[in-house]
Formats: C-alpha cells, sequence, structure tokens
C-alpha cells in the first residue's frame, strides 16, 4: 500500500495509536534550552547533549536519572566499615562489619562478644547468624555427654524389673484362661435350651400372624352375590359381549363425534368452558349475544354452538350454526354476494378479482392520482387517464451540468501558498460547503497539505516546501 504523504506540518490535538507498528525515522524534537512539557515528553538537549523525560513531578530529568541525582556511584570496606558514594549527595558510613582475618578480631554488630584467635580455630564449618562464645559451648558439650551416660545406666536397670514383671503376669494370664474355658462350655449349655424356646415361640407368632392375614384377604374380597366397593375397578379388555362390563375408554370412544346436548347457553357471557366440557356438547342460544366478545360473529336466540375439542377455549374450537343470518350491510354482518362480472369464488370459498374487475369510477378523490405533470427537467407523457402507462424521464444533459455545475478542477503550485477564489472555480462564496482533495500530478497520489477555507469562497492551500508550478491537482466538491 502506498504511503500518504503530507506536505505540511501536522497539529494533531489527539493521540496517534501505531498498533504495535513502527515510527521510521523520526526524530526527538531538540533544542538548546528545556521547553515547558507534560509528563511522558521527551526532548533532546543540543547544549548538554542528553536525552530528557519530562517527569510527573515537573521536573525535566536526563533519560537513566531521577530529579534528585540520588543513586549510588561508587564504595569502598576498609576494617569494619563499609562506604557508599552518591551522586549529588553525601557519603553513607555503616559500621559493625566481621572482618575476616588472622591477626585482628572485630565485634559483631550489635553484640559485645568477640572471638579470640584461639575460638576461630574453633569455628570450622559451622556458620552463626549472632556472636557465641565457644569455650562455654564446648563445656556445655562435655556436661551434656556425662549425663546421657548416667540416663542410660538407669534405663538398663528399669528394663530388668519389666522383664521380671512380665514373666508373673504371664502366669496369671494362664490361669484366667482355664476358668474362661470352663465358663464358656456351660453357657453353651445354656444358649441350646434358650434356642430351642425361642424356635418354639417363633412357630406360634407365625401361625398367629398367617391366621390374621387369611382373615383380611378374606375381607377384602367382593362377595359373588352382590356387594359395594371402595375403590375403582380396572378392567382388563374392551366387552365382547353384551353382558360384558364396558370400560370408560369404550364408552368415550362409542360416544365421539355424536351430539350430546347440554341444554341452553346464555351468550351475553363467555360459552361453557373447562375440563368437563366434552366434544360434541351441543347448547342453544337462548339470549343473544357475541359471548362477551368471544365470538366474533354475534348469536341469535335459536343459533346452536357445538364443542369440537375437549376443553374449548377459544373461537376456532366451537362450531356455530347459524339459524336466521341476514344480508350484510355496510353496518351489519351478514352474508355477501359476488359479482360473476368482477370477481371469480373457487369451490373452497376463495374470492379473487378478475383482471379488470373494479373500475374506480369517475370520481376525482381517493388514494390514486388522476393526472401526473412534469417539472423542471422532468418530461412525463401519458400522464393521465384511468390505467394510463406513465413515462418519466429527465435528459442526461440536465443530469451532466446539475452535477458539474458542483464541481471544480484545477492544477496550483509555485508556492508553499496558493489561492483558489471563488472567480476561479465557481462554487460560490460558501467554502464551507468544500469537500477539497489533493492529487500529486506525477505519482496520481492522494497529499496532504494545511487547507484554510476562508470568507467570500476562498481556499488557501499551505505547503511545507514548495511543490513546484501546476504540480498539484485540486478537486472541489460542493456539498448542500
Amino acid at each position: 500500500m502506498a504511503d500518504i504523504k503530507y506536505l505540511a506540518g501536522l497539529d494533531i490535538d489527539g493521540n496517534i495509536t501505531l498498533n504495535g507498528n513502527q515510527l521510521v525515522g523520526a526524530a526527538i524534537n531538540s533544542g538548546t534550552s528545556n521547553p515547558s512539557g507534560v509528563t511522558g515528553q521527551l526532548f533532546y538537549n543540543t547544549g548538554d547533549d542528553k536525552l530528557k523525560i519530562y517527569n510527573d513531578s515537573g521536573n525535566w530529568v536526563n533519560v537513566g536519572e531521577d530529579d534528585t541525582n540520588n543513586f549510588v556511584n561508587g564504595g569502598s570496606f576498609s576494617g569494619g566499615t563499609l562506604t557508599l558514594t552518591r551522586s549529588g549527595l553525601g557519603d553513607l558510613t555503616y559500621t559493625g562489619f566481621l572482618q575476616i582475618g588472622t591477626t585482628s578480631t572485630t565485634a559483631l554488630a550489635g553484640n559485645t562478644t568477640t572471638i579470640s584467635s584461639a575460638q576461630a580455630t574453633k569455628l570450622g564449618h559451622i556458620s552463626v547468624s549472632q556472636a557465641v562464645n565457644l569455650d562455654t559451648m564446648e563445656t556445655g558439650i562435655a556436661t551434656n555427654a556425662s549425663n546421657i551416660s548416667s540416663n542410660t545406666s538407669n534405663i538398663s536397670t528399669n528394663t530388668s524389673n519389666i522383664s521380671s514383671n512380665t514373666s508373673s503376669i504371664s502366669s496369671n494370664s494362664t490361669n484366667i484362661a482355664n476358668n474362661s474355658s470352663n465358663i464358656s462350655t456351660n453357657s453353651d449349655d445354656i444358649s441350646d435350651l434358650d434356642d430351642s424356646i425361642s424356635d418354639l415361640q417363633s412357630d406360634v407368632s407365625t401361625n398367629t400372624s398367617n391366621i390374621s392375614s387369611n382373615t383380611t384377604a378374606i375381607a377384602a374380597k367382593v362377595a359373588k352375590a352382590g356387594d359395594t366397593m371402595t375403590g375403582f375397578l380396572t378392567l382388563h379388555a374392551d366387552p365382547t359381549s353384551d353382558l360384558h362390563a364396558a370400560t370408560k375408554g369404550y364408552v368415550d370412544d362409542s360416544i365421539t363425534g355424536q351430539l350430546i346436548y347440554q341444554g341452553g347457553y346464555d351468550a351475553s357471557a363467555a360459552p361453557p368452558s373447562g375440563s368437563t366440557v366434552k366434544k360434541g356438547f351441543t347448547y342453544t342460544v337462548t339470549t343473544a349475544g357475541d359471548g362477551n366478545g368471544f365470538f366474533s360473529i354475534p348469536l341469535e336466540i335459536g343459533d346452536l354452538i357445538i364443542a369440537e375439542t375437549d376443553s374449548p377455549s377459544d373461537e376456532d374450537d366451537w362450531t356455530e350454526v347459524n339459524k336466521n343470518v341476514d344480508l350484510a350491510t355496510t353496518s351489519t354482518v351478514g352474508v355477501a354476494s359476488f359479482s360473476s362480472s368482477n370477481f371469480a369464488v373457487s369451490a373452497a370459498g376463495e374470492v379473487t378479482v378478475k383482471n379488470n374487475g373494479i373500475a374506480l369510477g369517475a370520481e376525482t378523490i381517493g388514494d390514486y392520482v388522476e393526472t401526473l405533470a412534469g417539472g423542471t427537467n422532468v418530461s412525463v407523457t401519458g400522464s393521465s387517464g384511468e390505467g394510463a402507462a406513465l413515462t418519466v424521464s429527465v435528459s442526461n444533459s440536465s443530469i451532466d451540468s446539475r452535477i458539474t455545475g458542483r464541481q471544480y478542477s484545477g492544477l496550483i503550485g509555485g508556492s508553499t501558498s496558493v489561492d483558489v477564489v471563488s472567480s476561479t472555480h465557481g462554487l460560490g462564496t460558501d467554502s464551507s460547503q468544500f469537500m477539497i482533495q489533493l492529487i500529486e500530478v506525477s505519482s496520481g497520489e492522494t497529499v496532504h497539505a494545511e487547507v484554510t477555507r476562508g470568507s467570500s469562497g476562498k481556499v488557501t492551500v499551505g505547503f511545507t516546501s514548495n511543490p513546484g508550478t501546476n504540480a498539484i491537482r485540486i478537486l472541489i466538491n460542493k456539498i448542500g
């Protein structure tokens, strides 16, 4: 894709988002003195040859430094003292460090205990986090070793005493086991007698239960000579003989499709509804009405309504049989007829209009236009009369002149500022209506420059550098 050329500087009020792309060939704004800035702005100071950034404290600082020069740039260690040097600030000194050496000793920080040269040899590979007296530690270790030896002897004596007690306990356990065996034998004999008694009691209980169950079962049976049931009787199939009992489903299927007269209906209220209303239920209208808005055609006394389904809920679930429907009028719903000259009626009752079946008549009012006339640059033929075929046309010359009369194309250049006045472009004096485009003649590419829409229709085009005489084509379209 070709680059977009800007022949003038850009003055941008918003942000520019590059979406991860590179800013190629850009140079940081530079000068001999720092300008006013905003947080995050970059500036190259040619006076001290430093790249600077404007921080949130309102200061220009060199990139890589802070605004107080508060950073360490060196240090040294001598004896037990560490000295750090800082740019722009005083040195920092830290004392109390342990120096590792062969001749001198230094106190550990925060403790007065020292390590002598004799103790130093005792450190070995021991790592300590604070100062200790190794001689004291050595004496404590020896004392603990002696105490451990004495405790070992005492443990051996106690172990011997425990062994003797264990032997005595074993002998007593044998005697107790023998007695327990005798007791167990006697218990088994008693248990056998209990089991025999329990079996006899179980047999008696079982027989009693069986007698009770048989009595209950006999009481629940229907007497052959006739009886009254307290629940529903379910039959295994539909009847096949005149004397067989009939199932509900058999009866329902037998009467499906038959009319079941239910009595009179007051049509000033909605028709009967709910699960109790079944298919085939038929009612006679005793009071005229539309069912309180339920029926689209009012019912008269003597009409019939027939349920077409169980639990009917809307008008489509009913069939209305009218005994006295009058002819339709402009204000009354009723029976209407259609002229065979103008309409066709199918066997299913569908009505269609024949070709030329409806005449508008001689009226000059209504939702149609009797005559259509042409206007400026527009001609109309066949413009009047019923069924006229209209032709509306606009000449190309009329259209072209309207378009070209709102456009201008010309060549400019030869200066960094070029004026195109209203007498040149001929598009009027309101330059705010102009849409302007600039094209580089040599490449055919769209270019961008500073465009000023002035008064009296004047347009001024500014370039950073002279593009050359007639190097730029200006296109102006007047909108509005």
